[in-house]
């Protein structure tokens, strides 16, 4: 297991303009320095180009850990087999998502919150400093994978800077869902009324 030095970690928080650092260029665990192709990165995915990893008997700690700094646990429409699945609402209309597995991975990413519809659709993009720096008292090294070549990241020599800019829309899922309900009671209420004079008419 190879680890990234913690002193090479920026040093930093989430801010208004939500910006989201990632390693640029790197080296790998077989000596390869390699530049990471900034679309690899944009490409919507369940499981993103980076994730962090801690021993398996660290993970409840993990959770734990997380929990305190204000997480909650969520319910998903879709799961990847994790054991946690957990959430940070950052500010309007930003949430950060964390999903960790029994193995020890951790897959983080921010988004768009799941109170919009948006939030299917909308960008989304791995995080990994921010989440190691909230679990760091439990276990304090990182380790980082670059996904597409299965290696570990053991240098990072610069990191991106993503700016993520709020949906033009924010379409809350309440009064959607409300207004199909309604929708669909109405219609079911005139089909029951048209079907009633229908047979009395005969």
């Amino acid at each position: 297991m190879h680890i990234v030095r913690t002193e090479e970690v920026p040093k930093y928080v989430f801010n208004p303009e939500i910006e989201v650092l990632l390693p640029r260029d790197i080296l790998l665990d077989d000596g390869s320095r390699i530049i990471v192709p900034k679309e690899e990165i944009e490409k919507t995915a369940p499981e993103h180009v980076f994730e962090l990893w801690v021993p398996e008997d660290k993970v409840d700690e993990i959770a734990k850990e997380l929990r305190k700094h204000g997480f909650k646990d969520v319910t998903l429409s879709r799961s990847f087999g994790e054991k946690y699945s957990l959430s940070l609402e950052i500010f309007e209309p930003w949430e950060l998502h964390v999903r960790i597995f029994d193995d020890g991975r951790i897959i983080s990413e921010i988004e768009v919150s799941r109170k919009y519809i948006e939030h299917i659709t909308g960008i989304r993009l791995p995080v990994i400093y921010d989440v190691y720096l909230m679990y760091r008292q439990v276990y304090p090294r990182l380790h980082i994978r670059y996904r597409p070549a299965n290696r570990w990241i053991v240098k990072v020599f610069s990191n991106y800077k993503f700016i993520l800019k709020p949906p033009v829309t924010r379409t809350p899922w309440i009064p959607v869902v409300l207004v199909g309900i309604v929708g669909v009671t109405i219609g079911i209420l005139i089909g029951f009324i048209i079907t009633r004079k229908l047979s009395k008419g005969r």
